[in-house]
């Protein structure tokens, strides 16, 4: 892999496997969900706490890190990922999502209504009839964990809740704050940036 000699970073830092999870705020069931996804190749750099003087007062920033995402396929905009996890109807025997786009043709069996829920599309007897191709997207207050992570998160139940593995995992889990999609020319190494820390930034969430 070639990198610009004036690239920031180099591409033997992309050594690094980190778990995503994506919160979705469910309005029909009034809860929030989260979405798992395995990131490999990843580069993760920390910065230490540092004190500043601001308007003649000493703020003090915490801990924070930089994770980098090399471009993926599976990235999709917010907007679009979201819409993806809406309920979807079916229309004699034909699954359509809001936007009129067919998912599924069933044949006649599937029983209405049908909803995507990580991926996958289930009839009411909970039986799998459509795998959607698994995405990822990067909003504030998503969780990261380095490494290959697998946990239930359940923000009503205590010892579950995303804080709850900030703690158990800390210094290898956090909040994203913010995130910047450099994957555009001229950008060298083309990755999503997440500034990450121990805040969430997300907003309200129904638990």
């Amino acid at each position: 892999m070639r990198v610009p000699k004036n690239a920031l970073f180099l591409p033997d830092l992309f050594n690094r496997t980190i778990t995503l999870y994506n919160r979705h705020q469910n309005p029909q069931e009034k809860r929030t969900e989260w979405h798992r996804t395995v990131l490999r190749g990843c580069a993760v750099t920390s910065r230490h706490a540092q004190s500043m003087n601001v308007g003649g007062q000493e703020v003090i920033f915490g801990d924070h890190f930089i994770v980098r995402i090399p471009k993926d396929e599976r990235y999709r905009p917010s907007r679009e990922w979201n819409r993806r996890l809406m309920p979807l109807v079916a229309l004699d025997g034909v699954v359509v999502d809001d936007e009129s786009e067919t998912i599924y043709v069933s044949g006649g069996l599937v029983l209405a209504p049908l909803e995507a829920r990580d991926g996958i599309v289930r009839d009411r007897r909970g039986d799998i009839i459509y795998v959607l191709a698994q995405s990822f997207t990067l909003n504030p207050g998503d969780l990261v964990f380095i490494g290959d992570v697998d946990v239930e998160i359940n923000e009503k139940v205590e010892g579950k809740r995303s804080r709850d593995y900030l703690e158990m995992y800390a210094p290898d889990c956090f909040f994203v704050q913010s995130y910047a999609d450099n994957t555009g020319p001229p950008r060298g190494l083309e990755h999503y940036k997440l500034v990450c820390g121990t805040r969430s930034g997300g907003g309200a969430s129904w638990g």
